[in-house]
């Protein structure tokens, strides 16, 4: 709860550094709720390479409203801006500040996609959806496009951890 907190508090007190332009479109829906299809369908169809998530009964309600709420709120913002919006630029110029948004070489689509990926235990749909967020990024040209299908991807794998009891997702 306390990473929660003061992680929100510094996006609130930083956001109008982040100049982010909202714009979503039907496509950045699309993409998360394909994202989160390909999530859980791919499930014990590919080999794990980190331990999976501990098993957390129904009964910790309040583990549950922070995890949900931090994987709504602060995961899309926090992961969008930094792998696609700053690790894909750095990775382009050292001067990241002057590459467009959108822009990718094929060494920064394939590394944030990886990087993406294995930052996720589920390393699969994970590189799947750095894959999609980048492709979205290029298309769109901006990255409340990429927050808002993240949102949707993680509302829709929240919803379904809760519903289902998966806890192995979270």
């Amino acid at each position: 709860a306390l990473k929660f907190v003061i992680t929100l508090l510094f996006i609130i007190y930083f956001w109008r550094r982040y100049d982010i332009k909202w714009k979503i479109s039907p496509l950045s829906f699309i993409a998360g709720i394909l994202i989160f299809l390909v999530w859980v369908i791919s499930e014990d169809r590919y080999p794990m390479i980190l331990p999976e998530s501990a098993y957390i009964p129904s009964s910790h309600l309040y583990f549950m409203v922070i995890r949900f709420l931090g994987s709504i709120t602060i995961a899309p913002i926090v992961e969008e801006l930094f792998v696609r919006n700053f690790l894909n630029k750095i990775i382009i110029s050292k001067d990241w500040k002057a590459v467009l948004t959108g822009r990718f070489t094929i060494s920064s689509f394939v590394m944030t996609a990886l990087f993406f990926g294995l930052s996720h235990s589920r390393w699969f749909p994970g590189i799947f959806a750095g894959v999609v967020l980048n492709l979205l990024l290029m298309r769109k040209r901006h990255i409340s496009e990429c927050i808002f299908a993240h949102f949707i991807a993680n509302l829709c794998l929240g919803f379904y951890v809760v519903l289902t009891g998966s806890w192995q997702y979270w």
